[in-house]
């Protein structure tokens, strides 16, 4: 009550700066411009952020040529493995957490580049089954194994890697965000088993809207990968959201 208590609020927010961003845009703010000699402009802002989502929330530092800030939490449906021990049902959600800093490079006028490390907590929330054996019994003669379901417990991790975009032109960019992960079980009844190494492939592709670009929208098919002692995965899924740069 209290997640969702405090989702509504942050939505709220964001609509009202959203709207509130909409009438300055109107007015006519202008960004920087940094491409004027090509055959297009690039505008480039400071900031993004998403709006009008319930289950993403994301803001970045986007200023060219310096510190770069990062935090996202986002959950969404995803597809995933089997393995020989455990068995899930391989669709559900899964959801991260996650705090990055970093530094902003652009080259060629149409690359921007950012090396990050971060630290986040990574979740599973669907259904798990694990194999074990009954106790010999006269009744259970004929079905010696059973299984149990459980969670997986979150993994906390630390994180590093690169946010690379290429800006085609001022309405389409694409991107690539590659990211390793090293972490372990938050809680002592370890089900993944210590350490979780992995990692982070996303394929940012980006629509901008709006007469300065304020506006985006996006589309982040991912695929994650942890591997620990005794659990190992591989989730398939895109993230969508609007956002709005300032």
């Amino acid at each position: 009550m209290i997640i969702r208590t405090v989702f509504l609020m942050l939505v709220a927010i964001s609509t009202a700066f959203a709207g509130k961003a909409s009438k300055e845009e109107d007015a006519g703010s202008s960004p920087t411009l940094i491409n004027e000699t090509n055959s297009f402009n690039s505008y480039h802002y400071n900031n993004r952020m998403v709006v009008f989502n319930l289950v993403r929330l994301c803001y970045e530092r986007t200023k060219l040529d310096a510190l770069h800030v990062g935090v996202d939490a986002w959950l969404t449906w995803a597809v995933t493995n089997k393995n020989a021990r455990y068995h899930p049902s391989p669709f559900g959600f899964i959801g991260e957490a996650e705090v990055h800093l970093g530094y902003n490079y652009h080259f060629g006028m149409r690359n921007f580049l950012t090396p990050i490390v971060g630290i986040g907590v990574f979740g599973d929330f669907r259904n798990n089954y694990c194999k074990i054996r009954r106790r010999h019994s006269y009744w259970y003669s004929d079905y010696p194994y059973s299984y149990k379901r459980f969670s997986l417990t979150p993994v906390l991790y630390g994180t590093f890697g690169i946010l690379y975009t290429h800006e085609f032109n001022s309405i389409f960019n694409l991107g690539l965000n590659l990211k390793g992960i090293v972490g372990g079980d938050v809680n002592k009844r370890t089900r993944w088993g210590n350490p979780v190494l992995g990692f982070d492939l996303t394929i940012p592709i980006i629509f901008r809207f709006g007469k300065y670009r304020h506006w985006e929208f996006r589309l982040e098919p991912f695929n994650i990968y942890l591997n620990g002692r005794q659990v190992e995965r591989s989730y398939f899924g895109c993230r969508n959201m609007f956002g709005y740069r300032f």
